[in-house]
This record gives structure tokens, sequence and C-alpha cells, in this order.
């Protein structure tokens, strides 16, 4: 039997088609965008491509630098509350992050709760390739764990 990690995204669509007794034909299950059965793409590791950044990501250093990661820059943005994850490509990475420690971030949104800079708890990347990996290029996963404002 194969495996086929799955976003939430598909999960809440097969379990309402479970729920209603619906039994999906081929076309609707390639439709949520999942990678044939049985191997896993880039979008199955780290969900959907991009998500909508209506401008730059921008990080602080301990010094007041900033960093700005675009969304031209990203193969994967995700933020949920507390956590924010990015993949980028190596080259990429090494460009706009690098190997530094971040302080704060401000998330590229307009909202009310997205005005203030969030402060950075704890953060991690690592590289993603290995001769098996079903990643097109060498990815860095970005991991940062945020809480409050940073008062920047």
């Amino acid at each position: 039997m194969s495996r086929c990690p799955l976003d939430d995204k598909t999960v809440g669509v097969l379990q309402s088609w479970v729920k209603r007794g619906r039994n999906p034909s081929k076309k609707e299950l390639y439709a949520l965008h999942q990678s044939y059965l049985g191997t896993a793409s880039t979008r199955d590791y780290i969900g959907n491509t991009k998500a909508a950044m209506p401008k730059s990501l921008c990080f602080w250093t301990d010094d007041g630098t900033e960093h700005l990661v675009g969304n031209d820059d990203v193969a994967c943005f995700h933020y949920h509350t507390g956590c924010i994850f990015l993949a980028m490509q190596r080259d990429i990475f090494e460009q706009q992050l690098g190997e530094q420690t971040y302080t704060a971030v401000q998330l590229p949104w307009e909202g009310a709760r997205f005005t203030q800079p969030y402060r950075i708890i704890e953060q991690q990347a690592g590289t993603v390739k290995s001769e098996s990996s079903p990643f097109a290029s060498d990815m860095v996963l970005c991991w940062f764990h945020v809480a409050g404002f940073a008062g920047k």
C-alpha cells in the first residue's frame, strides 16, 4: 500500500465526501491538486505553493537590520497562530535570510492584528534535499515560533 501525504484542504474535502457517502471520480481527485497516488510532490510536503503576500515579510536581527522576503523569494509561506513556515530554494535563503538569528517579523497583511511586528522566540532552518528527495531543487524549510508584539 502506498502512502500519499495530504494537506488540510484536501483532507477537509475528502471528509465532506465521506460524510455525504459520495464516491468522487478520478478527475475530481486530481482537481484537488495532490500528486498522483503513491508519489509525493513538493506541494504535498509543504502545502500550497504560495499564500497571497500583498507585501514582503520583514525580519529584524537583534541590531535592527531589516531583511525583506518577498512573494517571489518563497516557494511556500504559511502563518498559523504562533508559527511561521517558509520554504525557499537554498540559494535564495542564503541571499535573503542566511544563518542569522532574528528577533522580530512583520507579517505581510494590513489587518489590525498584523500592524505590529511579532517577536520571534525560536527559529530553525533545515535543508531538505537528498538523492531520493522529491523536491525539484535544494530547499530550505524555515520555522519561526512567534508571540506577542515586538514593539518595533
